[in-house]
């Protein structure tokens, strides 16, 4: 915690390293949700590829948004914004991907549309909250 207490400005490979396990929490959040925790379910539909592929999609978008770019002490409007166009491009992304997978290759959605909502929106939420809530708590 001394670390911490010290620290000026938190490295970009922490934010992108943290926003990444919060896609990747979400959507396992997401999955859950959806399929009322009953863990056969989940286990069928193979959530932890899917959220996976959620993290890594994620993480792609966000190479092309630099919304990890944002000083932590300094966030604002403009990387709540940039990280929902981050979010929402994501979202768009796999709505696409779901499209092409189950129409054209006849196979189940990589992620069950419900799933990639539940998980869009709770990691818009959640990824704006720890940067407000890092905010408050190191860098006052």
């Amino acid at each position: 915690m001394n670390f911490l207490s010290r620290l000026k400005i938190l490295p970009r490979w922490i934010i992108a390293t943290l926003d990444s396990l919060i896609l990747f929490y979400c959507s396992l959040f997401g999955y859950l949700v959806r399929f009322n925790f009953e863990l056969e379910l989940i286990e069928q539909y193979d959530a932890f590829a899917g959220s996976f592929t959620f993290m890594v999609g994620g993480l792609l978008v966000m190479q092309n948004t630099r919304s990890y770019e944002g000083i932590v002490r300094h966030t604002g409007f403009r990387d709540g914004s940039n990280i929902f166009k981050t979010v929402l491009i994501n979202f768009t992304l796999f709505l696409f991907l779901n499209f092409f997978h189950g129409n054209f290759l006849n196979d189940r959605f990589l992620l069950p549309t419900s799933v990639l909502i539940i998980a869009s929106l709770s990691a818009m939420f959640m990824l704006i909250f720890y940067r407000f809530w890092l905010r408050n708590c190191l860098f006052i």
